[in-house]
C-alpha cells in the first residue's frame, strides 16, 4: 500500500503530471511532451504520464496542440474498502494544497 503526498509544487520541483489527449494521439503528444520539457513519459490509454516542473506543466498548457487537459496527482494510496478510502481522504491534508 502507497501512499504519496505531494507539498505544493515550486517551478523547479519535478513531479508526476497525467496529460490526457484525444484517443490514438497518445504517441504524438509523448513526443510533443518531451518537446515541451517533460521526462520518462509513459504512454497509457488517452493519457501520457510524464515528469516535469510547474513551468512545464504551464508551457504544456501554453503550446501543446494536443492536449486536453495538465492533471497534478495530489495523493496515491490504495484502499481494500469504502472505510479505508474515507479514512485516507480524511487524512489527506486538503487544507495545505488549497488555502
Amino acid at each position: 500500500m502507497t501512499l504519496q503526498i505531494s507539498v505544493r509544487h515550486s517551478i523547479g520541483h519535478s513531479s508526476p503530471l497525467t496529460v490526457t489527449c484525444p484517443l490514438y494521439t497518445e504517441d504524438l503528444l509523448a513526443r510533443e511532451l518531451s518537446a515541451l520539457g517533460g521526462t520518462e513519459a509513459h504512454i497509457k490509454h488517452g493519457a501520457v504520464e510524464v515528469r516535469g516542473t510547474l513551468e512545464t506543466a504551464y508551457r504544456i498548457c501554453l503550446y501543446s496542440r494536443i492536449a486536453n487537459h495538465v492533471l497534478v496527482p495530489l495523493t496515491s494510496f490504495s484502499a481494500r474498502n469504502r472505510d479505508e478510502l474515507s479514512h485516507r481522504l480524511a487524512a489527506f491534508s486538503f487544507h495545505e494544497q488549497f488555502p
